[in-house]
C-alpha cells in the first residue's frame, strides 16, 4: 500500500510540475515563453509586428491589419493598399488607372466601364480621349450628337427622309423620286422644281414662270404656266386683266364677242380725200365748177350694189369749192373718221362728186361703169390688216355723164388706239389749235349708255347728255380757259366766246349720217371723239365745258325756221349768263327768273360774225329751257 501510494504520489507531484515547466519554456529562444509566443518556431519574431497587434508578422495572417489576409494582400504590410490589379507596383487605391488600360479609373467609371478590367474599354468613336458618354460630338464631324442622325459616323450627320441612309450617301434625300442632282429642293419632298428660280418651288409658287400671270389663271386661259415668253402668255387683247378665253368682250369695245365680228379690235376707218379733177366744162359761162364730194354709207351689205342708204358726210362743209376745170387739186387735208358697227362684217360705201347749180346739182361721173356715176367699194371688218387702201374713181371711157377723177384712201384703224385728237378753229382773226388724247375707256362707257329720247317736248331727255362734272370735260375747259387768258382774253365774255369758237368749229353732222339713226344725242366725249355732231351735241358740249369752269348755262330746245318760207324744224341750242352783257336771249326759270341768258348757236362759229347773244334764226317758237347744274 505504501509503495503504491508513493507511486501515485509521485505521479501526482510530477503532473503539476510538468504544467509549471511549460509556462517557462521558450522553444525558439526569443525570450517569449511558448504560451505567450504566437510563432514559437521563429526566433526574434517578437520584435516584428507591423500592425502592433501582438502577433508577429511571420505568423500574423494580416500583418497590416487591413482586413485582408496576407496571402490575398498585394501589400500585406501597407494597410492603405491591398490590391494591385495591373501589377504595376501601385496599389489600386493610389493607382489612377487600376487596370493599366490607359483610361483613368474616373473616366472609366463615368463612361460605365470596369476600371479593374483592362479588356473593358470605354467607347471613343473619334479617338479624342473622351468616351462617347462624355463626348458631345462622338464622331467629331462638327455636329453634336443630339443633332446628329449618325453620331458615330463622321461622314454623315443628317437623314432628311429618315430612310436610314445619310444624306451624303443618299441619292434622293427627300425620297420624292427625284434624284438630288436634279432636285431644286433636295430636302423637301413636296418640291423638286423651281421653274423661275425665285426660291419658291413650283408646287407652292402661284406663278411658276414669274410672268405676272398666276398658274391657275394661265391654265384656265390655255397658256403655258411654265413659260414666260410673250407668245406663251395668256392672250388679253384689251389688257383688262382677263384673258380672251375667259373674257366675253375680248377687245373691250362694248360688243360681246358672240356678236362682234372682230374680237381683236374696235374696227374703224379714216377716209382721206387725196385729189380731185373735173374733166368737163361744168358751167357754160366760165371754166369753174362749184364742186363738193359726198361720202355714202350703206349698212345693207347683202345688197352691196344697191343705192346708198344715206349720205354720211359731204365736203367741204362750207358748201363747195370753186375748182378750175381740167385741173388736179390736192384735197388731202379733208378726212372722215368712221367708227364701224362691230356687229356688221361687211360695209358698203360710195363716193359721189357734184357740181352745185342754182336749180339742180349735177352728178359727176367717177365710175368707169356706164351703169353708175357713184364709185362704190366694200370693207370687211373681220380683217385685222392695218394696211392703207387706195382707190381711184375715174368716169372716163363709159361714154356718159360729166366725167371726173377722184382719188382717195382709207386707213383701217383700231378705234381703241386712235385716241389722239387735233382740233383747229378761228377766233379774233387768228388760227388756233389744240391736241389731246381722249380716254377710250371713257368713250366706250358713255357710248354704251342708253341714248334714246322722246323728242323735243321732253327737254330733260336731252339735258342728261351734259356732263360738266366729268374730269375730261373739266380738263379740256381748263386748258381752253388758260389758253384764252394767256393770250390776253381775260373777260368772262372773251373766255366764253373763245370756247364757243372751239365748239362751233367741230363739223356739223346729222345723226343719220354719223350714227345711222334719226335721233342719236351724243355725250361730249362722243362728239369730241367723232369730231362731229349735230345741234344738241354741240349745245351739250358747250354747256358742259362752260359749266365746268363756273359759268351758268342752260339747254334750250324748240322750233326754228331760217326764213318766212321755210317749214319749222326742231333745234337745240345753249344759253349762257354773262354779267353786264346784252343781246338776244331769255330770262331763266325759278330762282333765276330775273337772270338774263344769252343765245349761243353752238352748231357753228364764224369768226367776225358769230357772237354770244346773236340769234341767227328768222323765228323761234315752242321753246323750253332746262337748267343744267
Amino acid at each position: 500500500m505504501k509503495r503504491l501510494s508513493s507511486v501515485v504520489l509521485l505521479i501526482l507531484i510530477i503532473a503539476p510540475l510538468a504544467g509549471c515547466l511549460d509556462s517557462f519554456l521558450d522553444d525558439d529562444s526569443d525570450g517569449v515563453v511558448n504560451d505567450q509566443d504566437n510563432c514559437i518556431d521563429i526566433s526574434n519574431e517578437y520584435q516584428i509586428d507591423t500592425d502592433n497587434d501582438g502577433f508577429g508578422d511571420a505568423c500574423d495572417t494580416d500583418d497590416d491589419d487591413d482586413g485582408i489576409d496576407d496571402e490575398s494582400d498585394d501589400f500585406p504590410l501597407d494597410s492603405s493598399e491591398s490590391i494591385d490589379t495591373d501589377d504595376d507596383g501601385t496599389g489600386d487605391n493610389s493607382d489612377l488607372d487600376d487596370d493599366g488600360d490607359g483610361w483613368s479609373d474616373i473616366s472609366e467609371d463615368n463612361c460605365g466601364t470596369n476600371s479593374l478590367d483592362s479588356s473593358s474599354l470605354p467607347s471613343d468613336t473619334d479617338s479624342d480621349g473622351l468616351c462617347n458618354i462624355e463626348d458631345i460630338d462622338d464622331d467629331d464631324d462638327g455636329f453634336e450628337d443630339d443633332n446628329d442622325a449618325f453620331p458615330f459616323d463622321s461622314s454623315e450627320w443628317n437623314d432628311n427622309d429618315s430612310d436610314g441612309i445619310g444624306d451624303n450617301a443618299d441619292l434622293d434625300d427627300d425620297n420624292d423620286g427625284w434624284m438630288d442632282v436634279v432636285d431644286a429642293f433636295p430636302f423637301d419632298s413636296s418640291e423638286w422644281n423651281d421653274n423661275d428660280a425665285d426660291g419658291i418651288g413650283d408646287n407652292a409658287d402661284l406663278d411658276d414662270d414669274n410672268d405676272g400671270y398666276s398658274d391657275a389663271y394661265e391654265q384656265l386661259c390655255g397658256s403655258d404656266p411654265l413659260s414666260s415668253y410673250t407668245a406663251d402668255q395668256p392672250l388679253d387683247t384689251d389688257l383688262d386683266g382677263q384673258c380672251d378665253l375667259l373674257d366675253s368682250d375680248d377687245d373691250n369695245d362694248g360688243v360681246l364677242d358672240i356678236y362682234d365680228v372682230n374680237d381683236f379690235l374696235d374696227t374703224g376707218l379714216v377716209l382721206t380725200f387725196d385729189t380731185i379733177r373735173i374733166n368737163e366744162q361744168m358751167d357754160y359761162f366760165d371754166s369753174l365748177g362749184e364742186i363738193y364730194i359726198c361720202f355714202h354709207w350703206n349698212y345693207d351689205y347683202l345688197s352691196s350694189w344697191a343705192p346708198m342708204d344715206y349720205i354720211h358726210s359731204c365736203t367741204p362743209d362750207t358748201g363747195y369749192w370753186s375748182l378750175e376745170d381740167y385741173t388736179t387739186y390736192d384735197i388731202s387735208s379733208f378726212s372722215i373718221y368712221i367708227d364701224l358697227p362691230e356687229q356688221q362684217p361687211l360695209h358698203t360705201f360710195g363716193m359721189s362728186v357734184w357740181d352745185a347749180d342754182s336749180w339742180e346739182d349735177d352728178p359727176i361721173d367717177i365710175n368707169p361703169s356706164s351703169d353708175f356715176n357713184f364709185f362704190y367699194f366694200n370693207f370687211d371688218s373681220t380683217t385685222q390688216s392695218m394696211t392703207p387702201i387706195s382707190f381711184l374713181g375715174d368716169g372716163a371711157g363709159d361714154g356718159q355723164g360729166w366725167n371726173g377723177v377722184l382719188s382717195f384712201s382709207i386707213q383701217p384703224i383700231d378705234v381703241q388706239t386712235t385716241s389722239s385728237r387735233y382740233y383747229t378753229w378761228e377766233y379774233d382773226g387768228q388760227s388756233w389749235e389744240y391736241e389731246t388724247t381722249l380716254s377710250y375707256t371713257t368713250y366706250v362707257e358713255f357710248r354704251d349708255l342708253d341714248h334714246s329720247v322722246r323728242g323735243i317736248d321732253y327737254i330733260e331727255d336731252y339735258a342728261r347728255f351734259s356732263t360738266p362734272s366729268e374730269q375730261y370735260v373739266i380738263d379740256l375747259a381748263t386748258d381752253l380757259e388758260n389758253m384764252a387768258i394767256q393770250n390776253g382774253y381775260t373777260t368772262d365774255l372773251e373766255i366764253a366766246e373763245f370756247i364757243y369758237a372751239f365748239v362751233g368749229a367741230i363739223e356739223y353732222q346729222f345723226d343719220i349720217e354719223a350714227m345711222g339713226e334719226n335721233e342719236y344725242p351724243k355725250y361730249p366725249i362722243e362728239m369730241l371723239w367723232h369730231q362731229a355732231g349735230d345741234c344738241e351735241d354741240a349745245a351739250t358740249l358747250y354747256i358742259s365745258l362752260v359749266e365746268s369752269i363756273g359759268f351758268d348755262a342752260m339747254l334750250m330746245v324748240g322750233l326754228v325756221k331760217q326764213n318766212s318760207e321755210e317749214d319749222w324744224g326742231g333745234h337745240a341750242w345753249a344759253v349762257i349768263y354773262i354779267p353786264d352783257h346784252s343781246g338776244d336771249g331769255w330770262y331763266g326759270t325759278g330762282s333765276k327768273s330775273s337772270t338774263p341768258f344769252y343765245f349761243v348757236e353752238a352748231t357753228g362759229y364764224y369768226d367776225g360774225y358769230s357772237y354770244i347773244g346773236d340769234n341767227p334764226w328768222y323765228d323761234v317758237t315752242d321753246y323750253s329751257m332746262y337748267d343744267v347744274e
